[in-house]
C-alpha cells in the first residue's frame, strides 16, 4: 500500500497525487493523468498544498540551488538535467560535489553502502 501525498488515507486504487510530479516544469510530460496511477501528477501543477508551500517558499527565498534526497529510492538528486538534453547546469561541478558529500553520509537501509547520486 502507498500513501502518495501522506494524507493518512490509504486507498488501494486511488491514493492521491505523486508530489514529485506536481510541479509546473514539464508537468504534462511527467507522470500520469490517471488518478489510479502511482505517478499521478494531479489535476494541475501545484494542485497540492505541499507543492504550493514549497513553491511559495522558493519564490520568497530565491534559492540558487537545490539538493534533495529520496528515501524510497535511496538516492540524492541534484540539478539539472532533463531527458531531452544532455546539457548540465553551469554550476554542475559544485552541486555534484555537494550531492556526493551528502550521499556519502546517508546509509542505505536494506543493503550495505550509501545513497546513490543522480541529476534531477
Amino acid at each position: 500500500m502507498r500513501d502518495n501525498n501522506q494524507n493518512g488515507l490509504i486507498d488501494p486504487d486511488y491514493d492521491g497525487v505523486d508530489l514529485n510530479r506536481n510541479y509546473d516544469f514539464n508537468w504534462r510530460k511527467l507522470g500520469s493523468s490517471n488518478p489510479s496511477s502511482w505517478t499521478y501528477r494531479g489535476l494541475a501543477p501545484f494542485s497540492e498544498k505541499e507543492t504550493q508551500a514549497k513553491r511559495d517558499l522558493t519564490l520568497k527565498e530565491k534559492f540558487v540551488a537545490s539538493v534533495s534526497y529520496h528515501s524510497y529510492g535511496e538516492v540524492v538528486m541534484y540539478q539539472w538535467s532533463w531527458p531531452d538534453t544532455s546539457a548540465a547546469a553551469p554550476d554542475d561541478d559544485v552541486t555534484w560535489r555537494i550531492a556526493r558529500s551528502m550521499a556519502a553520509r546517508i546509509s542505505k537501509l536494506e543493503e550495505e553502502g550509501f545513497y546513490d547520486i543522480t541529476r534531477q
